[in-house]
């Protein structure tokens, strides 16, 4: 009787031997299915050392994948990191709004030029956190930019679940 409770375990223990893909759990980092991922370089305001980061998120309070802009005296928009390409910001001198003056690069819409972004909100400072090529999670305040390039990736055919015919 003991021989067989003592080999009732053993098949559980093979099945995390044979276990091929980690998913998020707090240690690992999240692997996107069928979205557009974001690389975001972070060129440090004092040091100007750069800092790649990897799965780049901006958050205040909750992360999103999004950063408020504004050109020109008109109202802002928030715009997702894929659509942005370049912000550089020569001061870190904030509005009373939160706003930044910076110079803009972006893809949708297509614009290259001043304008202003959005580096404090309700208070507490926005920040860009995602991955280091060694997995290890980064998070820092926007401001800390002087200039930030932002590289979205796309999603391969496989990731947005459509199939090949042949």
């Amino acid at each position: 009787m003991f021989k067989i409770r003592r080999w009732h375990s053993t098949p559980l223990l093979l099945c995390g031997l044979f276990a091929t893909t980690a998913y998020c759990n707090g240690i690992n980092p999240p692997r996107p299915s069928g979205a557009r991922t974001v690389e975001a370089i972070c060129t440090d305001r004092k040091s100007g050392n750069t800092t790649t980061l990897q799965r780049a998120r901006i958050s205040v309070d909750e992360p999103t994948g999004s950063l408020e802009v504004r050109v020109g005296a008109s109202a802002a928009k928030v715009l997702q990191l894929s659509q942005i390409v370049r912000v550089k910001i020569p001061s870190s001198k904030l509005a009373s709004d939160g706003f930044a003056k910076a110079s803009l690069e972006l893809l949708e819409p297509s614009y290259n030029g001043p304008g202003f972004v959005k580096l404090r909100a309700r208070g507490k400072p926005v920040r860009l956190s995602g991955f280091t090529a060694d997995l290890d999670r980064v998070e820092m305040p926007l401001v800390t930019c002087k200039e930030l390039a932002l590289k979205a990736s796309q999603p391969s055919e496989a990731q947005r679940g459509e199939v090949s015919k042949k």
